[in-house]
């Protein structure tokens, strides 16, 4: 499996774009884009993201995440499963908008997430079995 996620970290260098899937704790989805991705150890993956409020509060309630990487004119693609293990804060922006005082707004955090890996899957448009790879 570790060839499979290593091949699937250079696409998504490749291709410029990876897809984190989150759910809060009633199961709800969430799509977002993540920045950069890199191997980690033992079967994991780094992920550095600006997440949105949505995003952060999924990945504090529910670890199960998917992520998403696609070559739509090859059409041809990973799809990896599994739990997020570490959250670290690598940079924080205190959320203020010159303009917008009086309106409400978040701190926005850049964080890296380490995924351990549970399952690869092959992603394409087309007809396909959601079997391991």
């Amino acid at each position: 499996m570790q060839t499979q996620i290593k091949r699937a970290v250079a696409m998504a260098k490749e291709v410029g774009h990876l897809f984190l899937a989150t759910a809060d704790a009633e199961g709800s989805p969430h799509l977002a884009v993540v920045k950069d991705v890199g191997a980690g150890p033992g079967g994991s993956v780094l992920l550095t993201m600006w997440p949105c409020q949505s995003t952060f509060a999924n990945l504090a309630k529910n670890p199960n995440v998917s992520l998403v990487i696609w070559r739509p004119e090859k059409d041809t693609g990973y799809q990896l499963c599994g739990k997020v293990e570490d959250i670290e804060n690598v940079a924080v922006l205190n959320g203020y908008l010159p303009g917008l005082e009086n309106k409400k707004h978040y701190p926005q955090e850049e964080i890296k997430v380490r995924v351990r890996i549970q399952k690869v899957l092959n992603f394409q448009q087309a007809p396909h079995l959601d079997v391991k790879m």
